[in-house]
């Protein structure tokens, strides 16, 4: 069986999108024996010889409909961010290229896993003006979807008062940068503190939790800092309590080997979207102690975020072994849960699985 992807890239692009879309199908492939097809929107992509791809030369309906059509797939899985698809996150071309290709074959469906859904803003800035029409692509694309999966608690619920809940499924992302069979536990491992991620996130790590990021430091005796991702300016990785060693982008299996070694991992990011968060999902998968400097919230699927993770506040002095380790268990538990073997599993289900009906969008106002 072959399905056809929508992603905007895929490796060896650097992308969280592309790594799970290629993660995921190549799992299909090796549990499932369903093969994947992808479509890739971004015209800039180099493409990968190994990979099955059709990379789009233009947004626009007519290009999309007739890259899936030559994909002679009935099934897509499409991946979908907004801004990822425009860049300010209208892609009104990509919901009437669905429209168009679902419309010739009722046999054809769609899978939509929403990594984000809309944006908002304060009135000052464009996602506040442009959220309506955001809201309404999201909405469109769930009522074209068989089925929609969802990172998060929170977006379900959002996606869930337009009806049909019975369609969605919440299912935190995988790691991208491998996963660890068995972990060792964390007396066992090297007193280093990961920062790993996008430059972005990074940044809000070192400015925001400065304090925090030297308190945890101290709390976990932590000898040095490593830090992964794209450069960022020497003075925030400069004058911290303890060395930080700059390990600057990295493969990912290399990445995998420092976390299956690393203690702990710190994340600046907030705590009720974590389960959409690559950077805590890595922690998580290597049995490592996550961090953070975030107050807690309670919706992580029957988990509040300091049950799985090490919460730094202006509090904390001390944390012993015993409760450091029972932390870094649960996180390791929570991922094992919906890591790339049960993720693929329960995409493959869905695929397999035709009796939820395709409800066609009718469009109309925004709402």
């Amino acid at each position: 069986m072959t399905i056809t992807q929508i992603v905007p890239q895929l490796p060896p692009a650097v992308h969280g999108l592309g790594d799970y879309a290629y993660k995921i199908g190549s799992q299909l492939r090796q549990q499932h024996s369903i093969e994947s097809r992808y479509v890739i929107t971004e015209s800039n992509w180099c493409g990968n010889q190994s990979i099955s791809a059709h990379k789009l030369r233009s947004h626009t309906a007519f290009e999309l409909n007739q890259a899936l059509q030559e994909s002679r797939s009935n099934t897509v899985l499409l991946h979908y961010v907004s801004y990822a698809y425009a860049t300010r996150g209208c892609p009104l071309w990509l919901l009437n290229g669905m429209r168009q290709w679902l419309a010739a074959d009722s046999a054809r469906r769609l899978i939509t896993v929403f990594h984000e859904l809309y944006a908002s803003g304060p009135i000052y800035g464009s996602a506040f003006w442009l959220s309506p029409i955001q809201k309404h692509i999201c909405k469109s694309l769930f009522a074209l979807s068989t089925h929609a999966l969802t990172t998060t608690a929170i977006y379900r619920d959002k996606l869930s008062k337009w009806g049909h809940s019975e369609k969605i499924t919440a299912m935190p992302v995988i790691s991208n940068v491998g996963e660890s069979d068995a972990p060792p536990a964390l007396s066992e491992r090297e007193r280093k503190l990961i920062v790993f991620g996008s430059r972005p996130t990074r940044l809000r790590a070192y400015s925001l939790s400065r304090t925090a990021i030297d308190q945890a430091c101290r709390i976990l005796a932590i000898d040095e800092i490593w830090d992964i991702g794209a450069p960022l300016p020497q003075e925030l990785t400069h004058g911290l309590s303890v060395p930080c060693r700059v390990l600057g982008p990295l493969p990912a299996d290399r990445i995998h080997l420092l976390m299956q070694r690393a203690l702990a991992g710190f994340i600046h990011y907030k705590p009720g979207y974590w389960a959409k968060s690559g950077i805590f999902a890595a922690y998580c998968a290597h049995g490592m102690l996550p961090v953070t400097a975030l107050p807690a919230r309670p919706d992580l699927e029957g988990y509040a975020s300091d049950q799985l993770s090490c919460v730094i506040d202006g509090e904390s002095r001390s944390i012993c072994a015993e409760r450091a380790q029972g932390i870094a268990a649960a996180a390791y538990a929570w991922y094992r849960g919906h890591d790339i073997e049960s993720s693929a599993g329960r995409i493959a289900g869905l695929i397999a699985n035709g009796t939820h009906e395709r409800i066609l969008a009718s469009g109309g106002a925004w709402r």
